[in-house]
Formats: C-alpha cells, sequence, structure tokens
C-alpha cells in the first residue's frame, strides 16, 4: 500500500513527497486522505520557514561584516592611536596611528599581551590597573605623558572605553 502528498512550494515546485507505505493493500478514507495533505502543506511551510530563518541569518551576517569593516576603516583612518584589547588583555587591532607612534608593524602588537608592549613599571604602576577597571566594564579616563619610538615624547589624554560583544 503507498499513500502520498507531494511537498509543493509556493511557486509548484514538488519538493518531495510524505507518504504512507505497509505490506497490505489499505484504502485511505477522505479524512486521513485530507490529513496527509495538511501534513504534506505543514512540510511545505517549515521548509519555508526554514529557508527564511537561513535567509536572514545570512543576511544579519553581511550586516555585521559590513558594520565591522566600517569600524575598522574609522579606526584605520584616525589621527588618535586606537588599539582594540580583548578581555584576556591581548591585542586584537592597531590602528595605523598606533603603529606609526611606536614604529613597529602589526605582527609586532597583534596577539600580544598589553604588558609585552611597555615596560614592566609601566604596566605595574598604571596601565594594568586601569585595563582591570575597563575589563569591568568601567571607562577609564587618565593622562600621562609617553615617550614613542616613532613620535618621541607626547602628552596623552588616554580613554579606555570598554566595549563587548556576545562572547564577552
Amino acid at each position: 500500500f503507498y499513500a502520498g502528498a507531494p511537498i509543493l512550494t509556493d511557486d509548484g515546485l514538488a519538493l518531495g513527497t510524505v507518504c504512507v507505505l505497509d505490506d497490505r493493500a489499505r484504502v485511505l478514507t477522505n479524512e486521513q486522505s485530507s490529513a496527509l495533505q495538511r501534513l504534506s502543506a505543514l512540510v511545505a511551510t517549515l521548509l519555508t520557514h526554514e529557508k527564511q530563518r537561513r535567509e536572514q541569518q545570512f543576511q544579519a551576517y553581511l550586516d555585521a561584516d559590513a558594520h565591522t569593516a566600517r569600524l575598522t576603516a574609522m579606526a584605520s583612518a584616525a589621527l588618535d592611536l586606537q588599539a582594540y584589547i580583548d578581555a584576556e588583555g591581548v591585542y586584537r587591532h592597531v590602528n595605523q596611528t598606533y603603529l606609526d607612534y611606536n614604529a613597529c608593524e602589526p605582527a609586532d602588537v597583534i596577539g600580544k599581551h598589553v604588558s609585552e608592549q611597555v615596560s614592566e613599571a609601566l604596566y605595574r604602576d598604571v596601565l594594568g590597573s586601569q585595563l582591570e577597571r575597563a575589563m569591568r566594564g568601567e571607562s577609564v579616563f587618565y593622562q600621562r605623558l609617553a615617550d614613542y619610538r616613532g613620535r618621541g615624547p607626547r602628552h596623552m589624554e588616554v580613554a579606555l572605553l570598554p566595549v563587548r560583544n556576545a562572547a564577552g
């Protein structure tokens, strides 16, 4: 015995069949036949919704990627030194101004801990505690005199602004 109802898209494309099989001969009632048709329509609706969900998810990914690209372009072109440091204190991005001031290349900074980039005394006496405050979610502002390899001594106004993503 075989009874089936096609799974159809809105434009009539057959994707498959919802079917019932048995090794004995049977006769479907009108109610059973109608239920099979409704089940087939439900499967088509679920497939349509899943397709829409995936399209929305992909669009959200594209939007997030475009947003990240815009932020990266803005940060890279800024005149201020900018660095993005993760929750473990590791550099994830620095702009060109940061590289110019420190007379270094991205590979010298990206993936390194802040304590590896500054003197032990500076990290211990100033940066470490300020970074800890920022990592707890506090916006931290302070001033200091810094001697940069690529630009010499500069009076700096430092802003540590916590930015969190879904991963923390």
